[in-house]
């Protein structure tokens, strides 16, 4: 069940001994956030520490709470808090039900005070009545809670965005934009709500459209763009949002459906003006038939390219690389190159980042095979070749991979230490198979 009011709890680190790095680790720790811990996200704060956000299962392993972990920068928890909406009866459609909320941490930014903003999505689950054991899954709504410095909420219920309006709208990416002098939050996900006025709209087959909102630093809307083009016939998904200098560029997949066959999807990366929200400019790309997932994406502002990564479903990791008008810059063509780590096993792709020093990027992805789940952390050069060098690709396996526990990767981040050495660090939901998954932060 979700917290019947927000709590903030504090639990020790601990070591777990039962997976083993491959490659060369400085420092490892495992947090136990609850019965059941997912990541999410995470991120270097101005202190030098790490904030990571994720969710966790104290009762049920159905209904979450978004939790917050902050350590230092040897990855020692300092504190950890826990956000969840207290149950209520309903209103609208549940009217005279009783309603529980399941909520999922997926985003994190530090503010300029060194406070941090959390999005997550929070979904309705409606109970016959107060003593029912079992629930039904509803809609979902965007939420956002605002900790202090030191993890103190100022909400206990959060802000969410359009609680009337009883259709699912789930948040994938948000970054701050104070390129203006204001701070602005940058949203994208997807929408059930989807706009019969976008081109090829089948009424059949349409199920989702992607989003962009821009918020003030109040949560309220500059605007809200849902017009032409977000996807076509079928499942469309914005993923992440690169902040250029002359607009907002959202990239993610769109679903087309053939007569007579399976949907295709491919990514789509589209440009918004930052002032109204309109949509300039596109970009499709596809290769070679393949169905793909993802679109995470860096800007670098000193290139103003747009890097973004996915994969194909079930195979290789993808990536491509655009300039800030969506001009293709890698491969030469509008599609994306493919990248397999090793010849065995599938790749998720969690995230991009770029390495200091003009060193290239580093990819944080979850490896499938007959053995589990691994987390796979890939070097990329600067031509987009994969480093071959001793340390890469760097895996996270469960005994040297010999049974089937499953850890799933989330973000990664390069940084350079004190003595100038390159440092990266990852989260990732550890056991993710068990009910007693952790979350964790690797060093290496």
């Amino acid at each position: 069940m979700a917290f019947l009011s927000l709590t903030l709890c504090a639990h020790y680190s601990c070591k777990k001994d039962a997976s083993i790095p491959e490659n060369n680790t400085i420092s490892e720790q495992m947090y136990s956030a609850g019965q059941k811990s997912i990541t999410a996200d995470i991120i270097k704060t101005s202190d030098g520490g790490y904030l990571m956000v994720g969710t966790s299962y104290t009762n049920s392993p159905i209904e979450g709470d978004i939790v917050a972990i902050k350590t230092d920068a040897r990855g020692i928890q300092q504190w950890t808090t826990s956000m969840g909406k207290a149950s209520e009866m309903g209103s609208g459609s549940l009217n005279g039900q009783t309603v529980h909320y399941d909520e999922e941490g997926v985003k994190v930014v530090e503010e300029s005070d060194g406070s941090f903003t959390i999005a997550g999505n929070r979904t309705y689950i409606a109970y016959p009545n107060i003593n029912s054991s079992h629930g039904v899954k509803k809609h979902t709504k965007i939420v956002f809670y605002q900790l202090s410095s030191t993890g103190t909420a100022t909400s206990t219920d959060g802000v969410e965005l359009k609680s009337n309006d009883e259709f699912t709208e789930r948040i994938s990416d948000f970054k701050i934009d104070a390129s203006s002098g204001t701070s602005k939050y940058i949203l994208t996900g997807y929408t059930t709500d989807v706009n019969n006025s976008k081109p090829f709209y089948n009424t059949n087959t349409d199920l989702t459209d992607m989003f962009v909102m821009s918020l003030d630093n109040n949560f309220n809307f500059n605007w809200y763009e849902q017009n032409a083009a977000y996807g076509l016939q079928g499942k469309d998904y914005g993923t992440s949002v690169a902040i250029t200098p002359d607009g907002y560029a959202v990239i993610g997949t769109t679903q087309t459906i053939h007569s007579g066959s399976t949907p295709s999807t491919k990514f789509l990366v589209t440009l918004f003006d930052k002032a109204t929200g309109t949509p300039t400019k596109r970009s499709f790309h596809d290769s070679q038939g393949y169905d793909v997932e993802g679109g995470y994406s860096v800007y670098d502002a000193t290139t103003q390219n747009i890097t973004f990564v996915g994969n194909v479903v079930g195979g290789s990791l993808t990536i491509a690389q655009l300039d800030a008008n969506l001009s293709t810059q890698y491969p030469t063509n509008q599609g994306f190159e493919l990248l397999t780590p090793s010849s065995n096993g599938a790749f998720k792709a969690s995230s991009i980042a770029i390495v200091p020093n003009n060193g290239g990027f580093v990819i944080s992805s979850t490896k499938s095979d007959n053995l589990g789940q691994d987390i796979c952390i890939t070097k990329v050069e600067n031509d987009f070749s994969l480093s071959s060098t001793v340390d890469w690709p760097h895996y996270y396996k469960t005994n040297n991979g010999i049974n089937t526990n499953m850890h799933w990767a989330g973000p990664v981040l390069p940084s350079v230490d004190a003595n100038g050495n390159l440092q990266y660090a990852y989260t990732g939901t550890f056991n993710a198979n068990t009910f007693t998954s952790q979350i964790g932060w690797v060093l290496f």
